[in-house]
């Protein structure tokens, strides 16, 4: 029963990072187009009832409220896919985003 809990949950925390990955690609290449070369920054929602979120903003975001900053750095320009996926997922390892379930 654990390996089927733990693979929930890997599923779960998977999801999180394609949705901010995805967006975060879509959302840098939209202000590339624009002649912006954004640097977007992970902001993550904690859990709380549910699985909390992550997102990808830029420095002209208004960051919504209960959002945390995860880390200083910031991820530049528009980059693959699989870049926005993997540096999203290895700075969310430790976020406190998943609920119980």
């Amino acid at each position: 029963m654990k390996k089927i809990e733990k693979l929930s949950e890997d599923l779960r925390f998977n999801n999180l990072v394609s949705d901010a990955a995805t967006a975060g690609r879509n959302r840098a290449f939209e202000l590339t187009m624009k002649g912006i070369m954004p640097c977007l920054y992970l902001y993550y929602l904690p859990s709380k009832d549910g699985d909390g979120a992550l997102t990808l903003l830029d420095d002209n975001d208004a960051i919504p409220e209960g959002w945390i900053l995860a880390t200083p750095e910031g991820l530049r320009c528009n980059v693959e896919y699989t870049h926005y996926w993997e540096w999203v997922r290895s700075r969310s390892t430790r976020l406190p985003i998943l609920g119980e379930q």
